[in-house]
């Protein structure tokens, strides 16, 4: 067979296209196998047999480029049913948790919502999120309470509106106050304005956050609250565990309601107050950790203030 008759006698190598090329590698593959072929394979222009190389080039990429999107859509679908796996796990372990009569009680007061403004709000509702996907992913999750927050009120709009699936958090979500849910004797409200100084936290008493934010404290706001209400206070060790460095730092000891909530979970992991109030009170505040033992801190403390 000669080269016109594989390409055609009028044919001009530069204006060939893929069907030409097609037709072109159909007539070759249909070559006898003889040692004659390879001669007959040479009897085709360069510019042709050029087109025929990038032409299985082509074919072989668009192989390879399928398989590699068959592998991404493997990859893809197991890392989503691994990632839902895990979510599941996440949310078994913490609806075991607030099912447990052992598990530590941490209520979030949010009857001040009233008295914010709407960006306020915002902040407050984004400090509930943090707060929850800390006890979410913590090893061992506490039974975790928004008090005061009413399903029809503004604010557990705004929650929904911040927070994707807030109206479904494996959380207890309750109207009444504090005083109402739970026996007063067995509840402790974290006031930094308290006198009387937290050394440890019992599983058997329930602790409770006031839900405010920087721009609307009023100093000693939760202290009257639990003073009318005859509720015992404290506040945490910051300033027996640590000292300001002058000169350094902001030294700001204001702490967001996920911050308090998360100095909680590690104490409870580790009951040591240095490396639970370390996680949120990083050194450019300016405080460092004393350099004292926390028995004699504890010693110190239990000497001077009611043990809660």
């Amino acid at each position: 067979m000669s080269m016109e008759e594989i390409g055609g006698a009028n044919t001009n190598p530069s204006m060939l296209g893929h069907d030409d090329v097609d037709e072109i590698q159909t007539q070759v593959e249909a070559l006898d196998p003889s040692p004659a072929q390879d001669d007959k394979l040479q009897s085709l222009s360069k510019n042709k047999l050029r087109k025929l190389r990038k032409h299985d080039k082509l074919l072989e990429n668009r192989i390879l480029k399928r398989q590699k999107e068959r592998e991404l859509r493997k990859q893809k679908k197991l890392r989503k049913s691994l990632g839902n796996a895990e979510k599941f796990l996440l949310a078994e372990k913490l609806r075991k948790a607030m099912n447990s009569t052992s598990t530590p009680n941490i209520v979030i007061d949010c009857q001040y919502d009233k008295e914010m403004t709407y960006k306020e709000k915002t902040r407050l509702a984004q400090q509930l999120r943090r707060a929850y996907s800390s006890n979410k992913s913590a090893d061992e999750p506490v039974h975790l309470t928004f008090a005061n927050l009413s399903k029809d009120s503004e604010f557990f709009g705004i929650c929904c509106k911040q927070n994707d699936g807030f109206a479904k958090y494996i959380v207890d979500i309750r109207d009444e106050s504090v005083v109402d849910i739970y026996p007063v004797d067995k509840v402790i409200y974290l006031s930094p304005d308290s006198t009387t100084v937290l050394t440890r936290f019992e599983k058997d008493k329930v602790y409770v956050i006031g839900g405010l934010v920087d721009e609307t404290t009023n100093k000693d706001q939760s202290l009257k609250f639990s003073e009318n209400h005859k509720i015992s206070s404290a506040r945490l060790p910051i300033d027996e565990f640590f000292v300001p460095q002058q000169g350094k730092g902001t030294l700001k000891k204001i702490l967001t309601v996920n911050q308090v909530f998360d100095i909680v979970l590690e104490w409870y992991r580790t009951e040591d107050w240095i490396k639970a109030i370390s996680i949120v009170l990083p050194e450019r505040t300016g405080f460092l950790p004393k350099n004292i033992s926390p028995i004699q801190v504890i010693d110190s403390m239990q000497s001077s203030t009611l043990v809660l």
